[in-house]
């Protein structure tokens, strides 16, 4: 493929950005690559070349690049000339949609991102408890703020015992005490996340957790065990947050919550909500929530907080999603991916692995058992990179961590699941 311009782009982006690009996941080595438009399931670069997109915005994208429904209720909102800074009666709307549909949700308050949702939610949870402390999940990332940027990819090799995993900071510039008032646990471990509760329970205002783990690759909740943290935070007097930003509208019109049937305390989403439009939101009991109004004594503010533009958009994905359907097919889409792959694994003699719900999924490099971020780790990161490598050179667009969820959306067709399924083949390093 010729890069030409997208070389050039990045010369000069390199030149007023540092590291020539915005958020820096979207790094890719020797060079990102540059869009300059998406239509349903596909992306096309500045050099003219079309990619099946299986990062979909990193999960943002439920529906698909421009679809049309969404696009329109944004350009319609865009002509009363509000945008953010005020209320409006949309966004009143959008929380009581919300909270008909989120099994967890009787009060809602909207923020911009993931990051600035679960950073309000771990600032009720303590307003509301008088606790300082948060357990969290290895391999679970829950935005960037000091709390949580604990331990999500921490290298095997120091991350210490797996029952009690030492708290490892994914970054510099964080306040080496700012972990004291962060526990790490393993996921999928009941016993050790039920231990680790009644031993803090003094201290502990609330156990965050996705319901999946797509931020280590697609971990999966052993059966039970979100219902085994449930019992045992209710138990101790502990709140549960469950951090819905990825599978929050995924797995079910109410997310992981309503597709394993365990109702937590809170809940932040984010990503598909609004079909990519940049809108988060905290979503639970009346009574933690009350704690964000004015005079409640945690602040919660923003001027973006539920901008007209991305409220709008919001609706107009709920109506197009509300009814299941999409997240019936995204379910048995990733299944038929999951399905196909293993066999075409099995052919080839290859130890790897798509594990997936929900239109998001990862290819592990390993035939272990994958439970937890130790056993997703043991994934071959050489073997994994090529891959993802040799996807992009094919024409399939993949983000090439190796530990990291890729993903299809509603407007990828079954003819788009075998091709990427036969490019898949190809690539296997």
């Amino acid at each position: 493929m010729d890069k030409t311009r997208t070389i050039e782009l990045f010369d000069r982006a390199s030149k007023v950005v540092p590291g020539g690009i915005h958020s820096n996941i979207r790094y890719m080595q020797p060079f990102p690559y540059i869009f300059e438009r998406g239509q349903g399931a596909r992306l096309f670069d500045v050099d003219g070349e079309e990619y099946i997109d299986c990062v979909v915005n990193y999960g943002a994208l439920i529906l698909g690049h421009g679809d049309r429904r969404v696009t329109e209720a944004a350009k319609q909102q865009l002509d009363s000339g509000l945008t953010c800074g005020v209320e409006s009666e949309l966004s009143i709307k959008l929380a009581e949609r919300l909270n008909s549909i989120i099994p967890c949700a009787e009060m809602v308050k909207f923020s911009l991102s993931g990051t600035e949702a679960v950073a309000h939610a771990l600032n009720i949870v303590r307003g509301y408890t008088g606790r300082d402390k948060i357990i969290k999940i290895e391999g679970g990332y829950n935005g960037w703020s000091d709390t949580v940027i604990v331990s999500v990819h921490p290298d095997p090799s120091k991350a210490g015992p797996a029952s009690s995993p030492n708290k490892i900071y994914e970054t510099r510039g964080v306040p080496e005490n700012a972990k004291e008032n962060t526990i790490v646990i393993p996921f999928n471990d009941g016993e050790v996340a039920e231990k680790t509760i009644r031993d803090n329970r003094d201290k502990v205002a609330a156990l965050i957790v996705e319901p999946v783990v797509f931020n280590s690759g697609a971990i999966m909740p052993k059966e039970g065990y979100l219902q085994h943290l449930r019992e045992a935070t209710e138990k101790n007097d502990v709140l549960l947050i469950f951090d819905e930003v990825i599978t929050g509208f995924r797995l079910a019109p109410g997310g992981g919550q309503e597709y394993f049937d365990v109702t937590p305390d809170l809940a932040t989403f984010a990503k598909a909500m609004a079909n990519g439009f940049p809108i988060s939101a905290v979503a639970g009991r009346r009574d933690i929530m009350k704690v964000s109004a004015p005079g409640g004594g945690v602040m919660y503010g923003g001027v973006y907080n539920g901008s007209q533009v991305c409220v709008a958009a919001a609706l107009a994905t709920l109506d197009a999603i509300e009814d299941g359907e999409v997240q019936r097919r995204l379910n048995e889409s990733t299944q038929y991916l999951s399905k196909r792959f293993t066999e075409i694994a099995e052919d080839r003699g290859v130890e790897a692995q798509l594990l997936g719900l929900g239109g998001q999924f990862c290819v592990y490099f390993t035939d272990e058992d994958i439970v937890d971020y130790r056993s997703a780790a043991k994934s071959d990161r050489v073997k994994s990179q090529r891959f993802h490598r040799n996807l992009l050179e094919r024409g399939v667009y993949t983000y090439d961590g190796y530990l990291f969820h890729n993903g299809i959306c509603a407007a990828h067709t079954m003819q788009d699941l075998d091709y990427i399924l036969q490019k898949m083949n190809e690539s296997i390093p």
